[in-house]
Formats: structure tokens, C-alpha cells, sequence
């Protein structure tokens, strides 16, 4: 069985406590490894309340995976709507992060969107991400998740239609260069996953 199917029987055996942590950390793997500035991880499973497993365990997996975490309102399918059951989290590296949003490209993007103020701090430009839930899900997200500035400007230009490929995000520009990134978006995630399956001894599952 292939790494990523062992580890979703695994997931799927676990208790909401591991479930949390497992998803967490599969999640965070790209910024952990430094690959990426900053992570969203949807932790929700099947309308069960997940929140008080979080608020429980949230110092303890942040202090453990060496990241910070801010909780986001948690959008539905539903235009406008917000869940009840689910945490959504952006997981980042700071010092990444503020790399990342303070480049001139990203802040010409940002700015118009409220961003930028006299308080220029990754925490102050998070609180407005917040903000921007209200006017429906901010696209400029993007930006927090280490995609390209190109490549958030024609998203939110045109929704994807003129895109040229795609993975973890729309691509308008330099293919060869997001490639390379997905696959090493995607080895930290694998790795997490064959790491968290070794620690809780459930290789058998892949037999």
C-alpha cells in the first residue's frame, strides 16, 4: 500500500485527539521543513466537534512543531457561512512569513486591500486577513501561503480561467519553477505522513 493510503487508514482508525495532531502535523509539514512561509489546515471530521480537541492540545503541537498559529474564520460551502464544527488554522513560520508578505510585490497587492497600515506587522496583517472573511473568502491568501505574487494577482484577476497549470495553487507564470515547488510541497507532506505512521507503529496496516 502506498505511504499516503496507510496513512489515511490511519487517520481514520484514530481517536480525535490523534486525529487533530495527525492532521496538524501532515499540514505544517512544508513549513516545518522551510519550505514554505505558511500552511492552512482545515481540521474537520465528519460534523463531530473538533474545537475543544484544538483549543486542548493547540500550545502543545505549536510548542512541539516549533511554528505559530492563528485561528481563521472557518467558511462553508455556503457563501458567507461559517462552521460550527471545524478549525481553520493558518500555521506559519514568522520570520518566513514576514519575508514573504513585506516584499514590495506582495505589498502592492495587499495594500489596496487595507493591508499596510502604520502597525506593519505579520500579526496586524493576519487580524486584517480576519477582517476580510466578512467580505468572503480573500484570495490574497495566497500571499500567506507562499504562492507567487504573480500568480495570486491572476487568480484574483480572472479566477483561474487563464492559468497554464496547476497544483497547489493556479500557475500563470514560470511552470518549471512550481513544479519543483509542489514536489517539494508534497515530499514534506509525504514524509509526515511515513514519519507519523513509524511512530505509531502502524505499518501493518500496509501489508
Amino acid at each position: 500500500m502506498h505511504i499516503m493510503q496507510t496513512f489515511m487508514a490511519l487517520l481514520k482508525s484514530r481517536n480525535a485527539d490523534d486525529f487533530v495532531e495527525f492532521m496538524f502535523a501532515f499540514f505544517s509539514a512544508p513549513v516545518v521543513r522551510g519550505v514554505k512561509c505558511g500552511s492552512l489546515v482545515n481540521i474537520r471530521r465528519n460534523g463531530e466537534e473538533i474545537r475543544h480537541v484544538w483549543k486542548r492540545r493547540k500550545n502543545e503541537l505549536i510548542a512541539r512543531y516549533g511554528l505559530e498559529a492563528a485561528e481563521l474564520p472557518s467558511l462553508s460551502s455556503g457563501e458567507g457561512t461559517f462552521r460550527k464544527d471545524a478549525v481553520l488554522l493558518l500555521v506559519y513560520d514568522r520570520r518566513l512569513l514576514e519575508r514573504t508578505l513585506f516584499s514590495e510585490e506582495a505589498l502592492s497587492i495587499l495594500r489596496p486591500l487595507g493591508y499596510d497600515g502604520e502597525d506593519r506587522s505579520v500579526v496586524s496583517f493576519i487580524e486584517r486577513l480576519k477582517g476580510r472573511f466578512d467580505e468572503g473568502f480573500p484570495h490574497e491568501i495566497g500571499l500567506f501561503l507562499g504562492y507567487p505574487p504573480h500568480d495570486v494577482r491572476g487568480f484574483m484577476e480572472d479566477g483561474g480561467r487563464g492559468a497554464i497549470a496547476s497544483g497547489y495553487w493556479k500557475v500563470y507564470a514560470n511552470v518549471a519553477e512550481a513544479m519543483n515547488t509542489f514536489g517539494a510541497f508534497r515530499r514534506a507532506e509525504q514524509d509526515a505522513a511515513l514519519e507519523l505512521v513509524l511512530r505509531f507503529g502502524a505499518m501493518e496496516l500496509g501489508a
